[in-house]
């Protein structure tokens, strides 16, 4: 009986493993997702000024 509450205890643990995991790969999805977002929008933000400077010459 000792070695069934053992395994119920280890599946218990790599269970809230996985969770922690997804968690943290959810919230670094998100900064991934907001880095691009705002890197793009910089990026495009540039570009615009660059062509108008190089129209207005």
């Amino acid at each position: 009986m000792g070695s069934s509450a053992g395994a119920v205890q280890v599946v218990l643990y790599v269970w809230l493993f996985v969770l922690a995991q997804q968690l943290v790969l959810r919230v670094e999805g998100w900064r991934i997702f907001l880095v691009i977002a705002l890197s793009t929008a910089l990026m495009l933000r540039i570009a615009e000024l660059v062509v108008d400077r190089v129209l207005l010459f």
